[in-house]
């Protein structure tokens, strides 16, 4: 009744786990120790076409649970008369068991793990929300900014319609539109009689003088 060479890295593997998860990995040895002999003892009885009964002192694997599963699925099966009549299938089927145990301890620590951690999710959807929040807001204040840009865009076109109009309307030809005014009218109508006058008076000369001649003539 020695445990095969064999299955001992197997052994060490499911101890290693079980250890852990069991017994917080304080002291592998008495964990190692049950083991092995719990694997001796289920060797003893599938060899003799038998199941390790609770009643027999079966307390290996450790987990209870696991051992009732290991129970059930070697009946379900029939292994136990199968492995009387083909004794070489015995270690192939304590090897199963020995993946089956360190699988199982295996899954306990990773949710134990996991149980460890319960804030973490919290943190990265706290971290993703805060994350979607500041790109939000960046996003609101570029189109502030695109509208206020937008806005000033707009109000100097207006201002530019409104110059172009006022210059036009400024821009006029003062000869087109000019009249004279009052006093200018009283000027000109003021030289025009004065201008007449004179031309009266060079007239009333001239005639003088042209009598003044004829006289002269008439002396002669």
């Amino acid at each position: 009744g020695n445990v095969s060479k064999a299955l001992w890295p197997l052994l060490m593997k499911a101890a290693e786990v079980e250890s852990a998860d069991l017994a917080a990995g304080s002291d592998l040895a008495p964990v190692l120790g049950k083991a092995a002999t719990g694997l001796v003892q289920w060797q003893k009885a599938l060899s003799r076409g038998r199941i390790w009964e609770k009643d027999e002192g079966a307390n290996w694997p450790a987990d209870e649970s696991l051992r009732s599963e290991w129970t059930d699925f070697l009946k379900d099966r029939d292994l136990p008369q199968l492995i009387r009549r083909y004794p070489q299938l015995l270690e192939p089927l304590l090897a199963s068991l020995l993946e089956t145990v360190e699988d199982f301890h295996n899954e306990n620590l990773e949710e134990k793990n996991e149980q460890r951690k319960p804030s973490q999710p919290e943190e990265q959807n706290e971290n993703q929300s805060e994350e979607n929040e500041d790109e939000d807001a960046e996003k609101q204040e570029e189109e502030a900014q695109e509208q206020e840009s937008k806005k000033r865009d707009e109000n100097d076109e207006e201002s530019k319609d409104k110059d172009g109009e006022e210059d036009g309307q400024e821009v006029e030809d003062p000869n087109s539109s000019a009249e004279p005014s009052p006093e200018m009218g009283s000027q000109q109508e003021e030289q025009g009689s004065e201008d007449e006058s004179s031309s009266e008076v060079q007239g009333q000369d001239a005639a003088a003088q042209d009598r003044r001649n004829a006289r002269a003539a008439d002396l002669m």
